[in-house]
């Protein structure tokens, strides 16, 4: 995979970089006093399933702070410390396995001590509050409990004093400070790769650092990586993985409102889906023993029809649903929406294929319901080319 070959490159090169200008040498200073390193430390940690992750210390040896000196795990603290309480709190685990974090309450102790989050206050904590609570706390006062949540809330602190409540309310959420709000409005990758699997929080961090003279923002750097990527799986023959690559692009752009580049790139991954090619396809040698070109031909017919009923080819209902989405989005008349359908998916060009780009078109079309299903019979249509395609009769 193209991206990570080039995160080894680059963590390689860190220590060997020469940084120029103030700003830089700013980073560098900084990563060589706020940097934890301590060589008694290990370097991995074993996962659940006996694979081995870097340390933090490891993966704080190669990243590099924000401006104001935090770390990608420190940054998603921010972002989730308003689920956290003083008191009782129970760590995901995503903790320790994305983020090699073993003990989170020592990062958001950390984050309180510099700044970055406070305690709520009570006026939070109230709206945090269920109304059946807010109503008991009326009651003992015997105060009214109707209304609605603001009213109940305005006569609770009416009625009790900053003391009373400190006492009813002593574990509480965190919150952002301002200095914690503006630090990960900068830092929106974090928030935004959380949780995915393309690229990690950890490796955005080193790609937007080095190499990056053009100052790319991370969309743009995940926009490169998915283009490089899925130009390696195309040259590798793997489309299966070619196939995922541009369905995660077309999710992409959706974030963004392309939604006619995102249909395109769509239309690709339903014609991937139609031509019966897996991972490491390749075209087939009609010299090639008649047992090899049958194993291509079972294989073709397995990725087209997974179902037991076998007389039409599936579309995987969550791409129909995508497909419904961009059409209900784009708000073209119906016909119009039909004609740039057949359109775009003429434009894409597979080296084998079972169904051609207007039958797609029509499958498509008619799994949506904007056109009457033309292609009847499909699995004998499949397997009459396929064994035309690898000389079977």
């Amino acid at each position: 995979m193209g991206l990570f070959k080039f995160l080894e490159k680059v963590v390689d090169r860190i220590n060997e970089l020469d940084v120029k200008g103030t700003e830089k040498s700013d980073i560098s200073n900084s990563l060589k006093t706020q940097t934890i390193k301590n060589d008694l430390q290990p370097q991995t940690i074993q996962s659940e399933g006996n694979e081995e992750i870097p340390s933090l210390d490891k993966r704080l040896s190669n990243a590099f702070p924000s401006k104001n000196g935090l770390y990608p795990h420190e940054i998603l603290m921010l972002d989730q410390a308003d689920t956290y309480r003083t008191d009782t709190n129970n760590f995901q685990n995503f903790w320790k396995w994305e983020c090699s974090v073993l003990e989170p309450r020592k990062v958001l102790d950390s984050l309180i001590d510099r700044g970055f989050i406070c305690c709520s206050n009570i006026n939070s904590e109230l709206k945090r509050t269920p109304v059946v609570k807010l109503k008991d706390l009326l009651a003992k006062k015997e105060i009214s409990s109707t209304g609605k949540k603001e009213v109940l809330i305005n006569r609770i602190l009416d009625i009790y004093n900053n003391q009373e409540l400190e006492l009813l309310f002593p574990d509480r959420n965190y919150e952002l400070t301002e200095l914690g709000i503006s630090e990960l409005k900068e830092n929106q990758y974090v928030t935004y790769l959380h949780g995915k699997h393309q690229i990690s929080i950890w490796e955005m961090n080193i790609l937007l650092n080095v190499n990056n003279p053009s100052h790319l923002g991370y969309r743009d750097i995940i926009w490169r990586e998915f283009n490089k990527q899925s130009g390696e799986y195309f040259q590798q023959c793997e489309f299966g993985l070619y196939r995922n690559v541009r369905l995660n692009m077309h999710n992409f752009l959706c974030e963004e409102k392309k939604y006619k580049t995102a249909l395109h790139l769509l239309i690709e991954v339903i014609s991937f889906d139609l031509s019966g090619l897996g991972n490491r396809t390749k075209p087939i040698n009609l010299a090639d023993e008649k047992f090899i070109r049958e194993m291509h031909y079972e294989s073709r017919l397995v990725n087209l029809f997974t179902s037991e009923d076998k007389r039409e080819v599936i579309v995987p209902p969550g791409i129909v649903a995508y497909f419904n989405s961009l059409y209900n989005e784009l708000d073209m008349l119906d016909q119009e929406f039909i004609n740039y359908v057949y359109e775009e998916f003429s434009k894409v060009h597979i080296h084998e294929r079972v169904f051609n780009d207007k039958e797609c078109a029509n499958i498509i079309l008619s799994l949506s319901g904007l056109e009457e299903r033309k292609l009847c019979n499909s699995y004998e249509i499949a397997v009459k080319r396929l064994k035309e395609a690898f000389a079977l009769d």
